[in-house]
């Protein structure tokens, strides 16, 4: 997950892609404190530990864990939607 935060930082800070209504990222934002780098490393491990238990007080709601972009996409194709 980190990996994928990183690159995707990296890749719209230096093809200065805009992200809505003309900002950009640049790598002084992303090490910001609600920066997207900073943001993962406060909040990842915590949602990681309390996802279960949120999903486990609604046994109404089926959790579906896909580990990878080729998950999700297998995982919309058995669902008759559109991946790639």
């Amino acid at each position: 997950m980190f990996w994928r935060v990183l690159t995707r930082t990296v890749r719209r800070v230096a093809t200065r892609q805009e992200l809505w209504n003309g900002n950009r990222e640049t790598l002084r934002s992303a090490l910001q404190p609600d920066g997207s780098v900073r943001w993962f490393f406060r909040t990842h491990w915590q949602r990681r530990r309390d996802t279960p238990a949120q999903a486990a007080a609604h046994p109404h709601l089926t959790l579906i864990r896909l580990r990878s972009p080729a998950q999700a996409a297998a995982w919309l194709r058995a669902q008759g939607s559109l991946a790639d």
